[in-house]
């Protein structure tokens, strides 16, 4: 006797092996549908139909006589009649020829990997969906059509799960195969063939499916709780790196946090000031989101710094608003240079009714002075090549007792904050921030 697994449509997903050995059976056994899958080959059979003990009790008397072979649909060990025979015939095994299962061929139907899902089969089962559910994790459930006739849209539904995207595969290998990608709302009220496997993806009733976070000004230490809970639940997290640059600066400070199951991709942006080449750039980084984020990802996007302060996130959001629900985007902040800087320095940004103002250096410092003269707090940005004019303007403005420069900030290279007047040289401006604080003291007097 041996059982021969024949695969999700019978005959369809056959191999040459087990084939000879049903061709070498005397006998054949199984379910209706599967033997006349099988009926050219004019064997005897055995139909189940009266129930396990009854058909195994012929089975019992057919191999004396004869060999026996029973066919299962699919895999004999995927939730298969053929685990009764083999309790039923121990300590004798019969030998087994395994199939393709459905929920191997349901994912390779979408093509995904489907080890170490979570699997739930109603056949002849008895179950309480909601106990088993599971938010964290993508779950696969095998129909019957008592189950299908509950209404298994209405039931996850009633359980909050409206919008959770679901894959239902009816008869698969079959001519008559069918395919549905729809999410449990528009489920609802539908019938749904018993003969199915539905595939429920990972489901978060937060609808966030695109984070940007910011990692702040540099090193592990510095990323939010937040950030850190949301680039561990990302499936991609997308990393902006210079052109000019070996790595990125955002992933090697958050990169101790990513799970090795995340995908990482890195935008290689260059270094250019001309807007409109940059949004072209861009805008082709954005579509890669947009599309991953449809086919059901969530996506993280990681940068240094705050996100909505003088950063490459401000490109990708105002593109990626005009292609995905904003409902779905959701901007998580960092600890920018300059708060950082204050930190340093053991001072306040702003009292009272001070006034702050934060400005770019990277091109024309035209009107730069007359703010210098007019705000309490300035903050320097962007400083680049500009260092050496970015210095005679705080001279000629008679502010540089109260001006900080900084650089690398929480970085092993970090300048903590030095007087400019002690800097013995003109150093690089990329990622240099300058803070000129109006010494209290003296405008109070």
């Amino acid at each position: 006797m041996s059982i021969v697994g024949v695969g999700p449509c019978a005959g369809s997903y056959i191999y040459p092996l087990a084939m000879q050995e049903i061709e070498s059976a005397g006998i054949i056994a199984g379910s209706s549908k599967i033997l006349g899958r099988f009926s050219d080959l004019g064997k005897e059979m055995l139909e189940y139909r009266t129930g396990f003990d009854a058909w195994v009790s012929n089975i019992e008397s057919a191999i004396r006589k004869k060999k026996v072979v029973i066919l299962v649909s699919g895999d004999p060990g995927f939730y298969s009649l053929s685990h009764k025979v083999i309790e039923h015939f121990r300590p004798e095994i019969p030998r087994i020829f395994p199939g393709i299962s459905s929920l191997q061929l349901a994912y390779a139907r979408i093509g995904r990997k489907w080890a170490n899902r979570k699997v739930i089969s109603f056949h002849g089962r008895e179950r309480d969906i909601g106990s088993l559910l599971d938010d964290d994790s993508e779950m696969v459930i095998l129909v019957d059509k008592k189950f299908s006739d509950r209404d298994p849209g209405r039931i996850l539904c009633g359980l909050g799960y409206n919008d959770r995207i679901i894959y239902i595969f009816s008869n698969l290998g079959c001519q008559e195969e069918y395919i549905w990608k729809t999410t449990a709302g528009k489920l609802s009220g539908k019938d749904i063939n018993p003969n199915s496997i539905m595939i429920l993806e990972k489901y978060s009733k937060d609808k966030t499916r695109f984070y940007g976070v910011g990692v702040g000004i540099g090193g592990p230490g510095m990323v939010t709780v937040k950030g850190m809970e949301a680039i561990k639940k990302a499936d991609i997290l997308c990393v902006p790196r210079a052109k000019n640059s070996s790595s990125s600066m955002a992933l090697d400070s958050i990169r101790k946090y990513v799970p090795d199951k995340t995908v990482i991709l890195e935008f290689e942006y260059p270094m250019i000031k001309n807007r409109k080449k940059l949004m072209g750039y861009w805008k082709g980084a954005v579509e890669r989101i947009a599309g991953e984020i449809k086919e059901g990802k969530i996506i993280a996007l990681a940068t240094i710094g705050d996100p909505l302060i003088y950063s490459t996130y401000n490109y990708i959001i105002s593109l990626l608003k005009n292609i995905i629900s904003p409902e779905i985007i959701e901007t998580i902040p960092g600890i920018n240079s300059f708060s950082f800087a204050a930190s340093r320095l053991q001072q306040p940004l702003l009292e009272r009714d001070e006034k702050m103002a934060v400005l770019p250096c990277s091109r024309s410092l035209d009107g730069y002075g007359k703010i210098l003269q007019e705000f309490e707090t300035v903050v320097l940005m962007k400083i680049g090549n500009n260092i050496e004019k970015v210095l005679e303007l705080i001279g000629s403005s008679g502010r540089e007792d109260e001006a900080h420069f900084f650089r690398d900030m929480g970085l092993d290279s970090e300048i903590p904050g030095i007087h400019i007047k002690e800097m013995e040289s003109f150093e690089r401006g990329y990622l240099s921030t300058i803070i000129i604080k109006k010494d209290k003291s003296l405008y109070e007097k």
